[in-house]
C-alpha cells in the first residue's frame, strides 16, 4: 500500500510538469557503487595509459636525440679527416695482387693454433683408441657399480630433471631387489645344509611321530595315564 501511494504521488507530480527529486536517506544503492567504482576505475586507467604513453614518447624522443648526436659525432669526425687528407701529402701504392693462401702463410702464426683437419674429430676417434673406454671396460663399470652409493638429498641429484629422478630411483628399486636375492642364493650356497634338507625336515618329524604312534603298544599310552 504505502509503494503504491507512493507511486500515484510520483504520477500526479507528473501530470502537473513537475519533476521530483529523490532524497535516498539511507546508504548508498548497489548500482550507484557499482557506478562510482567503474568510474573511478576509468579514471584510474585513463591516467596510467596518459603515464605509460608519456613515457613512450619521451623514450622515442631520446632515441631519436641519440641517433642524431651520433650522425652529427660521425660528419665531425669525417669531415676532420678529410680536412687532415687533404692538407697532407699521401703518397698512394695499388694494392698488391697476393693470393689469400699467401696472405695467410705469411701472417703470423698464433701459437695455440692448431693444424686443420680433413676429415674432422670423427676422423681421429678410432676402437682402439687408449684414451677411450672399451666394451669390457663399460660392463665391468656397469657390473661394480653400486646404486646405494647414490645421495639422492644431494643438490646435483636435485638439479636433474623430474624424469631422470624417478628414472634413477626406480633403478635403485630394483637393483636392490636382485641384491637382496643374491644375497639369499649367496646364503643358500654357503650354507653346510642343503636347503631342500631343511624343508624335509618338518616331514621328517612328522612321518616319524606317526611311526611311533602307529607301531606303539597301546597299554604303553594306558600307563602314561
Amino acid at each position: 500500500m504505502l509503494a503504491s501511494g507512493f507511486f500515484r504521488r510520483i504520477c500526479k507530480l507528473l501530470f502537473y510538469n513537475v519533476k521530483p527529486v529523490f532524497v535516498f536517506d539511507g546508504g548508498s544503492p548497489e548500482i550507484k557503487r557499482l557506478t562510482l567504482n567503474e568510474r573511478r576505475k576509468r579514471r584510474t586507467g585513463n591516467a596510467n595509459n596518459v603515464q605509460k604513453t608519456a613515457e613512450k614518447l619521451l623514450s622515442a624522443q631520446l632515441r631519436l636525440q641519440a641517433i642524431q648526436d651520433s650522425k652529427d659525432l660521425d660528419s665531425k669526425k669525417n669531415k676532420g679527416l678529410l680536412r687532415r687528407v687533404k692538407n697532407d701529402d699521401i703518397v698512394y701504392f695499388d694494392r698488391p695482387n697476393v693470393s689469400s693462401e699467401e696472405q695467410h702463410r705469411r701472417r703470423k702464426r698464433d701459437e695455440y693454433e692448431l693444424p686443420s683437419m680433413s676429415g674432422g674429430i670423427e676422423s681421429m676417434i678410432t676402437k682402439d683408441d687408449p684414451r677411450l673406454a672399451t666394451e669390457d671396460d663399460l660392463r665391468n663399470f656397469i657390473k661394480e657399480f653400486k646404486p646405494e652409493k647414490i645421495d639422492v638429498d644431494s643438490e646435483v641429484f636435485r638439479s636433474l630433471p623430474l624424469a631422470t629422478q624417478c628414472e634413477i630411483i626406480g633403478e635403485l628399486r630394483v637393483k636392490s631387489r636382485q641384491t637382496s636375492w643374491d644375497r639369499f642364493q649367496e646364503m643358500l650356497n654357503n650354507a653346510p645344509i642343503s636347503f631342500n634338507f631343511i624343508l624335509l625336515i618338518p616331514q621328517l618329524i612328522i612321518y616319524f611321530v606317526l611311526i611311533i604312534l602307529i607301531y606303539t603298544p597301546p597299554w604303553i599310552f594306558h600307563n602314561f595315564r
